[in-house]
């Protein structure tokens, strides 16, 4: 009788704390979707527009729902971090389809740069919408970020801040998210990253589309133009390319001073 009691003890004391502990994580679950709910002002008797049809506010959430509980069986996040995602994605604008869709990419950006998620929702939500970028853009967008922060000297946080102080700029870029992830990369492997990398890159875009009388000048007189024959802004690789060109026609110091200039 007192081996058996022990061993009843041994089993049901951890069965307890485990039921517990289950309590715990379904109410930190509800939690986060109640607040994913208030945040997109979804209740049970609205309807919610999808895009191809009307749902009722429960099913909207049973949606959401779903969306949070996958991203918890096939992440490294459970289910309440999930929920949480979901509620920086609706504090960013995003509706119940967005949110559903960008979810996976989200939490796999905050996996692979070990971001915090409220971090990787800003990222890329702010950086998208800066770029025009639509959702239909959104694992490119994520795919482009992971392989420049694998491919130069950093990595995913760095080039987010990167991406945040270049801002709408940007958008001027011939060759979009590609050639920008490029430049950032490129400047990040010559000591220049994060928020500075992207400053950098602005005030280049900016002084080579609309550069001061004095620069457009040396510009014209080194025979280098950001804008093609259309009125079109060039690729970088290509302007970069004629700058190095003309350079290399002069002197050190005349290279420096056009440089200046």
């Amino acid at each position: 009788m007192g081996v058996g009691k022990s061993m009843t003890k041994g089993v049901t004391a951890p069965l307890v704390g485990l039921g517990a502990t289950a309590v715990g994580v379904f109410a930190k679950f509800e939690s986060s979707m109640s607040q994913v709910q208030a945040t997109m002002g979804i209740t049970a008797n609205s309807m919610v527009e999808l895009k191809d049809r009307t749902v009722s506010g429960s099913e909207a959430m049973e949606m959401l729902e779903k969306a949070a509980r996958d991203a918890g069986a096939t992440t490294k996040f459970s289910a309440s971090e999930g929920a949480e995602a979901l509620n920086y994605l609706a504090l960013a604008g995003y509706d119940v389809e967005k949110s559903i869709s960008a979810l996976p990419a989200i939490l796999n950006l905050a996996a692979a740069g070990g971001l915090e998620l409220g971090y990787a929702s800003d990222v890329v939500t702010d950086s998208m919408s800066a770029l025009g970028l639509g959702i239909e853009d959104l694992d490119k967008f994520v795919d482009q970020l992971a392989r420049t922060s694998s491919k130069s000297n950093t990595n995913v946080a760095q080039l987010g801040e990167a991406l945040l102080a270049v801002g709408a700029t940007a958008k001027i870029v011939k060759g979009g998210i590609t050639e920008t992830n490029t430049v950032l990369g490129i400047l990040a492997d010559n000591g220049t990253k994060g928020a500075e990398g992207g400053t950098r890159l602005r005030n280049i875009l900016l002084s080579l589309s609309a550069p001061v009388d004095t620069a457009k000048a040396k510009l014209d007189e080194l025979g280098v133009s950001a804008y093609d024959q259309q009125g079109n802004f060039r690729s970088l690789e290509d302007t970069f390319a004629d700058l190095k060109n003309a350079l290399s026609e002069l002197t050190l110091e005349e290279q420096q001073e056009a440089l200046r200039t």
